[in-house]
């Protein structure tokens, strides 16, 4: 996924347009969009704007992939999850941030609907 993927994929799960985050990061649309096609690269001050409006974290938007650790803690079993809940977790894992966030808000809205019944 590119530079460009990412900004897309972040800007729609934030429901901007292209014009509305363009006049925030003070760009033409067309900017923007030479962003997102891979045409064009912002400064380092407009990644930060994007970091920020977005609420993005850098490494997600700029594509940097840290160093995995090579030994994994075991499973504390006394986590206080059940099996279907730890289950869960290891699945929200593998997701990026932003599925992440959607899988979040729909959880969210579920269990508020859960409490008014």
């Amino acid at each position: 996924m590119t530079f460009g993927d990412r900004l897309r994929e972040a800007r729609k799960a934030k429901g901007f347009t292209q014009e509305a985050l363009a006049e925030l990061i003070g760009v033409a649309k067309s900017t923007l969009t030479g962003y997102e096609k891979g045409n064009r690269e912002p400064d380092m001050f407009k990644i930060k704007k994007l970091i920020d409006i977005l609420e993005v974290d850098s490494d997600y938007l700029l594509g940097i992939e840290r160093l995995q650790e090579i030994e994994k803690p075991a499973t504390n079993k006394d986590d206080g999850l059940n099996d279907l809940q730890r289950e869960a977790l290891n699945a929200m894992n593998q997701l990026d941030r932003v599925d992440m966030e959607i899988v979040k808000n729909l959880a969210v809205s579920l269990a508020k609907k859960h409490n008014q019944e």
